[in-house]
């Protein structure tokens, strides 16, 4: 093969490759693969057959954009990560009084996720209680636990803003494998020590990277949900006991299984070098090292391979090519001494 046709059949083959790459699909065949702004990947979907058992997605398109519903309930998801992980809006829990002492708002948030495929992550949320005067509690539904802070101050000096330590805010992690719980909140002496400045007192769970402010003294009783992320699991097996099993959800070829951190279940991922949806049949396709520098190491000369690259070093040089192996030596020198000494 002349070098003119090999160019010409890797061009082709690159072309095939990358318009395989843009049409890869998400969604199972015949199914919308968004919600407004946002995608729904398989095992995730809106229709039937188009979900696994407990993915199911409302699209309510009475918003504009539509906005996606987890089920049938009233939590909006944000987005839907293969991953692993859902970030929702949670709603938070309000106790305001008035200057005597009246309480003028108040409500406890509830949610039960025991019959879905989800769970409050311990490692991406927190608790936190907001105000001057809160006692803030999540209480399981079941009553097996309750864990929560609190906070108090009866002047602004003692604020700072940025730190939840028990001054205006305190905080705790959450528990593992939380799904379902009320969130309790009430006052020491009706806000009564520190009125003009805190007449409310907050909880919610939130993102690791919440940072506290005192102006939330004033502004949170308008605000009524918060980001927080979810975390999924298929089944309650793990990939040792489900691997054999007709409805096992790693369809993909080039995916692998691996167990929940977070109760039971398991997750698929596409193996290394390969990317897109492992629930999918043919969704894991394989990533074209040498598009993007930063997915390799080569010196010179990238070559794209199943799962993998190959760097090749320039003419007249040995090696491998790569930055961190060998890389790439010329062979000249040895050949000029060999010329010098016979």
């Amino acid at each position: 093969m002349t070098t003119v046709w090999r160019m010409m059949l890797l061009l082709l083959l690159q072309l095939l490759w990358q318009a395989s790459a843009s049409t890869a699909r998400i969604a199972r065949e015949g199914c919308p693969e968004r919600c407004g702004d946002v995608e729904v990947p398989y095992p995730f979907g809106m229709g039937d057959g188009c979900f696994l058992q407990g993915f199911d997605v409302t699209c309510n398109s009475s918003f504009n954009p539509p906005k996606p519903f987890p089920g049938n309930g009233n939590i909006e998801a944000l987005s839907i990560s293969l991953d692993g992980h859902m970030k929702v809006n949670h709603f938070i829990a309000h106790d305001c009084y008035d200057k005597n002492g009246v309480r003028t708002q108040s409500n406890r948030p509830s949610i039960d996720l025991s019959q879905k495929p989800y769970k409050f992550s311990d490692a991406r949320n927190k608790f936190v209680g907001i105000g001057c005067d809160a006692q803030a509690y999540v209480v399981d539904h079941d009553g097996k636990f309750a864990t929560g802070c609190g906070s108090l101050c009866n002047n602004m000096s003692y604020v700072i803003n940025g730190t939840c330590s028990g001054i205006g805010c305190c905080e705790t992690s959450v528990p593992k494998g939380l799904r379902a719980f009320d969130i309790w909140l009430w006052s020491y002496s009706n806000h009564s020590g520190c009125w003009s400045f805190s007449p409310c007192s907050y909880a919610f769970l939130a993102d690791l990277s919440f940072e506290f402010n005192a102006s939330m003294f004033l502004s949170y009783d308008k605000v009524e949900s918060l980001p927080v992320t979810l975390e999924w699991a298929v089944g309650n097996k793990t990939c040792e006991e489900a691997r054999n099993d007709k409805d096992f959800a790693c369809v993909a070829e080039h995916s692998e299984c691996y167990n929940s951190t977070n109760g039971q279940g398991y997750r698929c991922n596409c193996s290394q070098g390969y990317e897109g949806n492992p629930y999918l049949e043919g969704g894991c396709q394989d990533v074209n090292e040498c598009e993007d520098e930063a997915k390799n190491q080569c010196l010179y000369q990238c070559q794209n391979t199943q799962g993998s690259y190959s760097c090749v070093c320039q003419k007249g040089m040995k090696g491998d090519g790569r930055k961190d192996g060998t890389r790439c030596s010329s062979e000249l020198p040895y050949l000029q001494m060999g010329l010098g000494t016979s």
